[in-house]
């Protein structure tokens, strides 16, 4: 699942915005397991978004607790496993 171009964008999304983070398993919580905060969180979404050139509604952003829900996230907005785009 990280393999994917889905999972390597959220992995350095998530490594962008928390440095100390060595490792990142599909199954971490994105706060517990990660120490993401709701700022955190929103800088998350915010840059995964301007990746993919979407706007994810608020409910799927909310209810993606795991890497790999947000991994699902990305990955079902129609086209995005071939067009994300360099964010760093």
């Amino acid at each position: 699942m990280l393999e994917s171009n889905a999972g390597q964008t959220v992995a350095a999304v998530i490594q962008h915005n928390k440095a100390e983070v060595d490792l990142i398993h599909p199954a971490m919580n994105m706060e517990i397991d990660l120490g993401l905060d709701s700022l955190a969180r929103a800088e998350v979404f915010a840059a995964l978004e301007q990746a993919y050139s979407t706007e994810f509604r608020s409910e799927k952003a909310t209810a993606a607790l795991t890497v790999a829900d947000v991994i699902n996230l990305c990955a079902s907005v129609s086209g995005l496993k071939r067009r994300s785009r360099r964010i760093f």
